[in-house]
């Protein structure tokens, strides 16, 4: 498992549950006002996916955001 955690701006709940979703994806603005193009995490979840992982988020508005990806345990042979 892999946590990636920010205490940037956090995010609403309707926010949250439309973030892999590409007919959602939205711009929004970082802590500095910089611009987002709403497809890095996009790109980030396919990439998961593709390795038959998962990502989860827990974020709160003006407390930040956790994301948690894990992978599958796979011993080599």
């Amino acid at each position: 498992m892999i946590s990636v955690i920010d205490d940037g701006t956090g995010m609403s709940e309707s926010i949250r549950e439309s973030l892999f979703q590409p007919s959602k994806a939205d711009s929004v603005k970082g802590v500095r006002e910089e611009p987002g193009t709403g497809l890095g995490l996009l790109i980030c979840s396919e990439l998961i996916q593709i390795h038959k992982g998962s990502i989860t988020v827990k974020s709160k508005i003006d407390e930040g955001s956790t994301f948690v990806i894990s992978f599958p345990f796979e011993i080599a042979s």
